[in-house]
């Protein structure tokens, strides 16, 4: 009797860690909305995704991440439009942990990439002078 309770908890723990790690690592990155705003001398993007994960451990190694897939244009479901005004010069992405929470309207945070000079480059050619700001709510 004793020996058929390890068992059994052993197996709804297992049961556990499966499903935990189905939730953290088994989906991808779904966007929900896209809004492009464009003006004169550049334009602007605003992504809303969810990330479907129970956390996200490396809030900096994400968002380059998500700019590099704005930059290939690799999200499943929206192929993002650049051949009308070219690459954004801003981008503002809006992360949700779940449908749940998108539901909810309970934002995890907002990654923007932003310059310091005034829309001089764009998200694909210049990378590197994108200062990374993370807004929390």
């Amino acid at each position: 009797m004793k020996k058929r309770k390890v068992i059994m908890i052993e197996v709804i723990g297992l049961f556990v860690i499966g499903i935990l790690g189905y939730l953290q690592y088994g989906g991808d990155v779904s966007v929900y909305s896209s809004r492009r705003h464009t003006f004169g001398n550049g334009s602007t993007l605003d992504l809303t995704i969810i990330a479907n994960r129970l956390y996200i451990r490396d809030k900096e190694e994400f968002a380059e991440q998500m700019l590099q897939r704005c930059v290939d244009n690799s999200f499943h479901e929206i192929r993002l439009s650049y051949d009308m005004n070219g690459y954004p010069n801003e981008l503002s992405i809006s992360v949700y942990m779940n449908p749940v929470m998108w539901k909810l309207k309970k934002r995890v945070f907002r990654i923007k990439y932003m310059q310091d000079l005034e829309y001089q480059y764009d998200i694909r050619d210049g990378i590197g002078r994108f200062k990374v700001e993370f807004v929390y709510d």
